[in-house]
């Protein structure tokens, strides 16, 4: 895959801008620019900012290139809150397991525990909606569907 840093600065060379024109013109510090070229490829809003530069610029070809580099960017963030998430969830049940091993006869006499597990199972279902809402295929897994 083309390096996003090259393709910085070949767009910012088929504009005909300098560092800092197209610093400027973007409401940046000219090194920032140059870290953009350099190391430190722009990342999120800043990278959506170069799609819709490409865009007004009639730079078809950029915008293609800076809408890959910006979905690649986006499907690791989303990759990463799933893995955070069925982490959680994994210590929640975890968490509920124990809990009901250790409890049983306290469970059927105490409203408290019973209340703090009915939570944890509330927490539970958010997180896996969660997990669902990010990765629709999580629930075909568990087979619930998406034929």
């Amino acid at each position: 895959m083309d390096d996003l840093k090259t393709e910085i600065r070949n767009f910012r060379r088929a504009l005909g801008e300098t560092q800092q024109s197209l610093a400027n013109r973007m409401g940046l510090s000219l090194r920032t620019m140059a870290g953009y070229e350099s190391d430190r490829p722009p990342r999120g809003r800043t990278l959506s900012r170069f799609v819709e530069l490409a865009r007004d610029a009639g730079r078809k070809d950029f915008v293609e290139i800076f809408d890959r580099f910006l979905e690649i960017e986006c499907s690791t963030v989303e990759a990463r809150e799933i893995n955070d998430i069925a982490v959680e969830l994994l210590q929640t049940r975890g968490y509920l397991m124990k809990m009901r091993l250790q409890n049983e006869e306290e469970l059927r006499r105490s409203p408290g525990i019973a209340k703090g597990i009915s939570d944890h199972l509330d927490r539970l279902e958010r997180l896996q909606a969660r997990i669902d809402e990010l990765d629709p295929y999580s629930s075909a897994k568990r087979g619930e569907g998406h034929e």
